[in-house]
């Protein structure tokens, strides 16, 4: 009887023992739900972080600091991004695009849209990383009107070297110029970049902005454009993205988001995902790789 007594207060411990781990399990699974609704690409922490910071774990780059933002944050989900001979999805909304300029030479449009493109981002032009001048792209013409007469959805992009506020403007306002007889339905996008590999003698102007300026001068490029009336777009890096844009005073526009992995591991929101710069296309020539890009969920043409 004793013996008898014994086993069954130990039965019970164990059955206490399993309910209070399943209890904290449930608590853990909750609160991961909770702080990473992107399934894993990166983490919300509860580690200590310095003041205006937040700690999570990339899922590439490990534990990071990033500034903390009241602004939303990525909703997709590691295992719904999928590959398939180098060209990857998400979901049944997504849209394929790649993006094109003068060196790619002349493209033959039909055969785009026939290999499973539905939409190009086309370089307007750029500013001059050393002497600050805009040109504008010798095949954007054709490749725009190429594109639409293909049938595929366009957007374009300026490749910014603005160090004001008004070089900015002037960049959009040399953008919306050029595209206003277009049928523009996906973003109009400024790509400011610090150049990394000058060519020697020749010093990169954006060399010393600052986080505060390069913000300001994202802001007035995408605010000109979008009070014409189109989707305005900014594009960022990881490193970019977390230290030297204030993202959280942009989010009126739509990241356009570049990492080139299997997934992208950014915790605040993007609309756009550049995953690779050696794409390959038919129509396009195969001495010249192309940038492919997601398109979370499909602009709407209205």
């Amino acid at each position: 009887m004793r013996l008898s007594v014994k086993r069954s207060g130990f039965i019970v411990v164990i059955a206490v023992l399993i309910v209070a781990i399943v209890g904290v399990s449930f608590l853990v699974m909750r609160d991961q739900v909770e702080t990473n609704p992107s399934g894993g690409i990166a983490v919300l922490t509860d580690k200590q972080a310095s003041s205006g910071m937040i700690v999570i774990k990339d899922l590439y780059d490990g534990e990071m600091e990033i500034p903390k933002y009241d602004i939303p944050i990525s909703q997709y989900s590691k295992s719904k991004f999928t590959e398939l001979s180098g060209i990857i999805t998400y979901g049944d909304n997504s849209a394929q695009g790649i993006t094109v300029y003068s060196k790619h030479g002349e493209i033959d449009w039909e055969q785009v849209a026939g290999a499973g493109v539905d939409f190009v981002m086309i370089r307007v032009g750029y500013r001059n990383y050393n002497r600050g001048d805009i040109v504008i792209d010798k095949n954007f013409e054709q490749n725009i009107s190429g594109a639409l007469k293909a049938g595929l959805d366009v957007g374009v992009y300026f490749y910014s070297q603005a160090i004001s506020t008004e070089e900015a403007e002037k960049e959009a306002e040399t953008v919306l110029e050029n595209i206003k007889d277009y049928s523009i339905t996906y973003p109009v996008a400024i790509v400011w970049e610090f150049v990394t590999n000058p060519e020697e003698g020749k010093t990169p102007r954006t060399r010393n902005c600052t986080k505060s300026e390069i913000t300001s001068y994202i802001g007035a490029f995408c605010d000109k454009v979008k009070k014409t009336g189109y989707k305005a777009s900014y594009s960022a890096t990881k490193t970019m993205g977390y230290e030297y844009i204030d993202i959280s005073k942009l989010t009126a526009y739509d990241l356009w988001y570049y990492e080139y992995r299997a997934a992208p591991s950014f915790y605040y929101d993007y609309k756009m995902w550049q995953y690779s710069t050696e794409g390959t296309v038919p129509g396009v020539s195969e001495s010249s790789s192309v940038s492919m890009t997601l398109a979370m969920n499909k602009y709407s043409k209205s």
